[in-house]
């Protein structure tokens, strides 16, 4: 996508480069504040508890079932709709292009079942870290390791558990 927006000259090598990694900046921004306080919002009634448990709450029960969503395409397709029109209209289309395609991976990880996360259990030492420092969130401590696809910004804001790998040995 980005390099045919390239070829198109819809934007430049030279605004991808600048703009590639404040895409992935922002969403691993956006990731770690979503899921900390959107996520993990019970709600105040019946149907807002019904919808955390349908939006996130289910892949808190259920974190190894390879079929389960981890965020559903019915909430996350309206979401991410809404990140790509803000920034088309806040953005001209050169900076909106390269901005966008980083929030690809990202999406991508969050929309699949559990399955490739799952795998990244049996990938390199970076991966099998992630995967520790995701399954400690879940199983040792809901109030730490906010972070998916990184672990750099628990370590930022305070939510890092100290021992992520040692705690999803012990479980």
């Amino acid at each position: 996508m980005l390099g045919s927006n390239i070829a198109s000259g819809v934007t430049t090598p030279r605004l991808a480069l600048i703009f590639l990694p404040i895409g992935v900046f922002t969403w691993q921004f956006l990731e770690y504040f979503f899921h900390r306080y959107v996520f993990h919002w019970q709600g105040i009634g019946p149907i807002s508890r019904r919808m955390h448990d349908i939006v996130h709450g289910y892949h808190h029960k259920y974190p190894d079932d390879d079929h389960r969503l981890v965020f559903p395409i019915g909430a996350s397709i309206p979401t991410f709709a809404l990140i790509w029109l803000i920034l088309w209209a806040i953005f001209p289309m050169s900076i909106a292009c390269p901005t966008g395609p980083a929030f690809s991976p990202g999406t991508s990880g969050t929309t699949s079942p559990t399955g490739p996360r799952t795998s990244a259990s049996r990938g390199n030492a970076y991966e099998k870290k992630l995967w520790a420092h995701h399954l400690a969130h879940h199983f040792a401590d809901v109030d730490t390791n906010y972070g998916i696809d990184n672990m750099w910004m628990d370590r930022v804001i305070g939510t890092l558990r100290k021992s992520p790998t040692s705690d999803a040995k012990q479980e």
